[in-house]
């Protein structure tokens, strides 16, 4: 058995946190300018309790708030260059951020506040392995708490991250999870991914049996860490679709069991992509990273 290293950011400057020096437009994500001001996202989507951020840039620093329209709904400060948003209730806020010219210039930040997110339209994520099959197709429900019923697909996308989550709830105490990660050193998430790999790279785990108010949650299933392949066929705003397969080991608890292997064939994904502005407040998300980011790190250990 090989002992995985210790805990490392799931995002940082990885899967799910790319960085803005990545090359991007940003322009799918709403970057815009606005009296010589610019914002790697003019519109944020929260979940209650989380956070997120705006790189500024352009204009006069130092930057400062100069309006939070709803201080109900969220609280906004700066930090350098970044925008920082706290969620604290469900709603609609807007934040306006000036420079320090005079007339100062300023720039726009809308927020939208969420219990939860869903495309209100169903996914499909299937394929085969020695462990047994996985098919699911419905409407997800992405949020704070892991989902009490029901099955579905939904992959969430921000400026810079892109993760696509299947689950299928057997019990109060029993959930099926899937989960696809990708990176890309551009805002181009077409072609192939793969695991080990560098410029466009993949992660995918599965969790079968999963208990959500166990200790174990999302900390006992598979890791699909000697190979994998992810090909996205097609994506749009509003959904992609494609395929994937790969081999990997049993983790318990950290551990990867490297004589319990799992070999996944047939993988084929169709989802419905929704907007956010980052991943990282939800606890379902939290506990995901927590078991898959013992195998992202920058160094190869096979």
């Amino acid at each position: 058995m090989k002992k995985l290293p210790g805990r490392i950011c799931f995002f940082c400057a990885a899967v799910f946190f790319i960085g803005c020096d990545k090359n991007s437009t940003g322009d799918e994500f709403g970057i815009s300018m606005e009296n010589g001001m610019t914002a790697s996202s003019t519109s944020l989507v929260l979940l209650t309790g989380g956070e997120g951020k705006s790189v500024i840039a352009g204009g006069t620093e130092p930057y400062s708030v100069s309006e939070n329209a709803n201080a109900s709904v969220i609280t906004a400060s700066m930090s350098s260059r970044e925008l920082r948003i706290t969620a604290l209730a469900e709603g609609s806020a807007s934040v306006k951020v000036k420079d320090s010219s005079t007339p100062a210039k300023t720039i726009a930040v809308s927020i939208t506040v969420k219990n939860s997110y869903t495309a209100n339209v169903p996914g499909s994520l299937s394929f085969t392995s020695n462990r047994g099959d996985y098919s699911v197709n419905g409407i997800a429900v992405y949020g704070n708490t892991p989902p009490a019923s029901g099955q579905g697909v939904i992959a969430v996308q921000n400026f810079e991250s892109l993760f696509l989550l299947a689950y299928k709830v057997n019990s109060p105490a029993s959930i099926d999870i899937t989960l696809i990660s990708f990176e890309s050193n551009t805002a181009n998430y077409s072609g192939t991914f793969l695991y080990p790999g560098a410029g466009k790279r993949v992660n995918i785990s599965y969790f079968p049996d999963s208990h959500p108010n166990d200790s174990s949650f999302l900390e006992i299933g598979y890791l699909l860490a000697s190979s994998a392949t992810a090909t996205v066929d097609t994506i749009t705003p509003a959904a992609m679709r494609g395929t994937f397969s790969g081999r990997g080991y049993f983790l318990n608890y950290g551990t990867l069991v490297t004589n319990q292997t799992i070999v996944v064939n047939n993988g084929i994904f169709n989802v419905p992509i929704v907007r956010a502005g980052t991943m990282e407040e939800a606890m379902l998300d939290t506990n995901l990273r927590r078991a898959v980011n013992k195998i992202l790190y920058r160094k190869r250990v096979f």
